[in-house]
C-alpha cells in the first residue's frame, strides 16, 4: 500500500479516537446526556415490557393446542412490534437440528428446482408480490410470525427463509398458491438457528425480481441504554417463551395451500 494511502488512513483513525476521548470527556462532564431522547419513554418501555413478559408467562401455560393461543400470540406480537427496538437480541437456545426425512427432501429440492427455473419477461409487465404487514417484524423464538402477501390470483409464490427457522409446512422453503383474489398466506418461526436477522426471499413468475420481508428475532430482556437506569424488567427471572411446536408431523401438500 503506497505511504500516502497508509498515512491517510492512520490520520482517519486518530482523529475518530479523537472524537471519542471528547465524546466520554463530555459524557463525564455532564454536558452531554446519551439517550436523552429516551429518558421519557423509559418508564412506559419497562411497563410494556412486564406486560409483555405477563403474555409469555400465560403462552407457556397453554398447551401446544390450545384453542386459545392464536389469540394470545397475536396479542405478543404486537406487543413486541411496540418495543422491539428497545429489546436485545435473541440468542441460541438448545436445539435439535432438523432432521428431514424422504419426503421433505424432495419438497425442499421440488421448491428449489421450481425457484432455478423462473424466467422473466419484460420489466415494465411486472407485477411485484406485496408484504402486507410492517417491515421488519420484531419475533421471539417459537413465535409464529402471520406472513400475508398479494399476489396475482391462482399465482404460484415461493418463500425461502435465509436464515432457516420453519413455514407452515415445517421446511426453510414453501410453494404458495395465492387464492382468487391474489392472497397467500403462511407462517414462520424461529426455532433456535434462526437468531437475530432472517431475511425472507419472495419469489415469483410475474415479480420479475425477488421481494423480501425481515424479521428481527429478539430477547424479551430490555437492552441496557448509556444515561439510563438500568431497567428493572431485566432483573429477576425474564420468562422464555416454550416451544410449543413440539414433534408434530407436517402435511406438505395441504401446507403448500
Amino acid at each position: 500500500m503506497p505511504d500516502a494511502q497508509v498515512a491517510e488512513i492512520r490520520s482517519r483513525i486518530e482523529s475518530l479516537h479523537a472524537r471519542q476521548a471528547d465524546y466520554l470527556k463530555q459524557v463525564a462532564s455532564g454536558e452531554i446526556k446519551p439517550n436523552k431522547d429516551l429518558e421519557a419513554k423509559w418508564p412506559q418501555i419497562q411497563a410494556d415490557a412486564l406486560l409483555m413478559h405477563q403474555s409469555v408467562e400465560s403462552l407457556n401455560g397453554l398447551d401446544a393446542g390450545d384453542p386459545k393461543r392464536p389469540a394470545l400470540e397475536a396479542t405478543l406480537l404486537s406487543q413486541l412490534q411496540a418495543i422491539g427496538i428497545y429489546l436485545a437480541p435473541a440468542t441460541h437456545p438448545a436445539f435439535t437440528p432438523t432432521q428431514l426425512n424422504p419426503e421433505q427432501v424432495a419438497e425442499m429440492e421440488r421448491i428449489e428446482a421450481a425457484i432455478a427455473s423462473l424466467t422473466y419477461g419484460d420489466r415494465k409487465k411486472a407485477q411485484p408480490v406485496k408484504v402486507l404487514g410492517s417491515d421488519p417484524v420484531f419475533a421471539l423464538v417459537y413465535l409464529p410470525v402471520p406472513i400475508i402477501l398479494k399476489g396475482l390470483p391462482n399465482e404460484k409464490i415461493y418463500l425461502a427463509a435465509m436464515a432457516g427457522g420453519r413455514f407452515a409446512n415445517g421446511l426453510s422453503l414453501i410453494e404458495l398458491t395465492a387464492d382468487a383474489d391474489g392472497m397467500a398466506k403462511t407462517h414462520w418461526v424461529s426455532i433456535g438457528e434462526a437468531i437475530g436477522t432472517c431475511d425472507i426471499s419472495i419469489y415469483s413468475q410475474a415479480a420479475i425480481e425477488r421481494e423480501t420481508m425481515r424479521i428481527e428475532v429478539v430477547s424479551p430482556n430490555l437492552n441496557i441504554f448509556e444515561g439510563l437506569p438500568k431497567p428493572e424488567t431485566i432483573i429477576g427471572n425474564v420468562p422464555q417463551l416454550k416451544s410449543a411446536i413440539g414433534t408434530a408431523t407436517f402435511d406438505i401438500r395441504k401446507a403448500a395451500n
